[in-house]
């Protein structure tokens, strides 16, 4: 870097063994020593904010990288929430949540238009659903039911 930039004569203070400030002035063509070069692997590759935004939808574009580490890098506020967001949404788009999810005030009723069912003890609006036991009478009648022959 002396070599390039400093084609200007510059000055530095250097402090001495016996605490007096002493000034000396470099200049490139003042370095007669041999140096030898070493550049670090990657270390030319930039590291600005765009560059940084560019690889990470690369790598989300790939599939190679998870929705928090993808936030992240976008310098998301919060990139744990903002991923919560993304799978809440994928899962409405399947139709295993309704959109009242993500949007509590909307007010049509819950369709399930891939077909998909929710899990057992899962409402249409993915809570808790409470545990249908039927009723003695309820049993007795399918009982009833199935004892009942059927003409073939």
């Amino acid at each position: 870097m002396f070599y390039v930039y400093y084609t200007e004569p510059h000055t530095a203070a250097v402090l001495g063994n016996d605490k007096t400030e002493q000034f000396y002035q470099l200049k490139n063509i003042d370095l007669n020593l041999q140096l030898i070069v070493d550049v670090k692997e990657g270390s030319l590759i930039p590291k600005d904010p765009l560059t940084q935004r560019n690889e990470a939808m690369d790598l989300w574009s790939a599939n190679a990288i998870d929705p928090i580490s993808f936030f992240s890098r976008l310098d998301d506020p919060n990139p744990l929430e903002r991923a919560e967001q993304l799978l809440k949404w994928q899962l409405i788009q399947k139709g295993a949540l309704p959109p009242q999810v993500l949007f509590p005030d909307w007010n049509v009723p819950p369709t399930n238009p891939a077909g998909l069912t929710p899990a057992p003890g899962i409402n249409n609006l993915g809570q808790q659903s409470p545990v249908n036991t039927p009723t003695p009478e309820q049993q007795e009648s399918k009982q009833l039911m199935a004892s009942v022959p059927t003409n073939k």
